[in-house]
């Protein structure tokens, strides 16, 4: 059930990472403020857009054949995972079957502070159903499961200590796929994930506010019926992606917004054809999407 926000974390995780190096150009002249040419925002769209394609793809083959493990969601809210010195405000997780439509509904909430970390609290609802290929729900999947399909939104919220380097982070995402044709040996997927992002970060004199709406589209992508190797061999999905970053490093303030959108074809050889554009601006790339 993890995987399920995985985009929201990876993302902004990615979020932390590229803010300081989003390619902006130095000066050692007093204080410069940049507003980044096309190319130079590209360099940043690509990195959050190009981060997302292979993330959804990830999640094709890591739900679809799996049941629903109560002991593993109780895992994952564990104030264990956080170190010893978490003091836990708040942890409650709840899992219930809803037997008319055949909705598995997950609710979980973590809320603490570490000495180190900060404060973080975690809110998800997470809701999925199995189906034979007549409509039929299913408790658990099996052998005539035909159909899967979840509901997910999430936030999460991060506040570092202040110090010399400090870090407010808060993130929300919601999505939606369904998987049809599990009892044959493709299948085919349809979808949407949607990530809002607001970053806050400082590292000594340098710092960056960045802010961030992703949505992506899946579109009759078509599967390996495998769990160990779902890779798609058609179809296309659609990113957009509203930015804008505001970087401080050293004497230079650099600064981009705009609208970015990379539409992706999926070859059947592991990549995928990838067009990213942003009113005349276009470039077009081969990228991976599917692991050796």
């Amino acid at each position: 059930m993890n995987r399920r926000y995985g985009v929201v974390a990876a993302t902004a995780v990615c979020v932390t990472g590229l803010v300081f190096t989003s390619g902006c150009s130095k000066s050692n002249k007093g204080t410069n403020t940049n507003t980044l040419t096309k190319d130079q925002q590209y360099v940043v769209a690509q990195s959050y857009l190009e981060s997302v394609v292979p993330l959804v793809v990830e999640q094709f083959g890591t739900k679809f054949w799996d049941g629903v493990d109560q002991s593993d969601l109780v895992v994952e809210s564990s104030p264990l995972a956080l170190g010893k010195r978490t003091t836990l405000v708040s942890d409650s997780v709840s899992l219930q079957y809803e037997e008319l439509q055949g909705w598995w509904i997950l609710y979980a909430h973590l809320s603490a502070h570490n000495g180190i970390i900060g404060t973080m609290e975690i809110t998800l609802r997470d809701s999925v159903r199995f189906a034979t290929l007549s409509g039929r729900p299913q408790i658990q999947p099996n052998d005539s499961t035909d159909l899967f399909k979840y509901v997910s939104s999430s936030t999460f919220l991060l506040q570092t200590p202040p110090g010399d380097t400090s870090l407010k982070l808060n993130t929300s995402g919601k999505s939606t796929m369904t998987a049809v044709g599990l009892t044959d040996t493709v299948v085919t997927v349809n979808g949407s994930v949607q990530v809002s992002i607001d970053a806050d970060a400082m590292a000594n004199a340098d710092s960056a506010i960045v802010s961030l709406d992703l949505q992506a589209d899946v579109a009759n992508v078509k599967v390996t019926n495998d769990s160990a190797n779902a890779c798609p061999s058609s179809g296309a999905m659609s990113v957009t992606l509203d930015m804008d970053v505001d970087v401080v490093e050293g004497q230079t303030r650099s600064q981009a917004s705009g609208a970015w959108q990379a539409d992706a074809v999926f070859t059947g050889q592991g990549t995928a054809n990838v067009n990213f554009h942003s009113g005349d601006f276009h470039r077009q790339v081969t990228q991976p999407v599917c692991q050796d």
